[in-house]
């Protein structure tokens, strides 16, 4: 991945955004690998991230058919691993 460089920008705020574009195309990919490239259609966000607005709909934009739920538990890896031990 080549480098962003910061005098590219005008103000703090695109700069921001940029670099929350670049973080949710790099999560993206990702889940892609985790998913092994198969099609999901709902994806579960939880911790810091899922309280940033402008993450989730990089996330949205990005991800269109797909429905992205923030969790309001910050306990999702645990959550994840108890479902999955339950066969959900």
């Amino acid at each position: 991945a080549s480098a962003t460089h910061l005098s590219h920008f005008t103000s703090f705020k695109s700069a921001y955004y940029q670099m929350i574009w670049e973080l949710s195309t790099y999560q993206i990919k990702a889940i892609k690998i985790a998913t092994e490239g198969k099609e999901f259609q709902r994806i579960y966000i939880d911790g810091g991230f899922s309280k940033n607005k402008i993450f989730i709909q990089s996330l949205k934009i990005q991800l269109p058919a797909t429905e992205i739920m923030v969790s309001e538990f910050s306990s999702g890896a645990s959550l994840g691993a108890a479902m999955q031990v339950k066969g959900h």
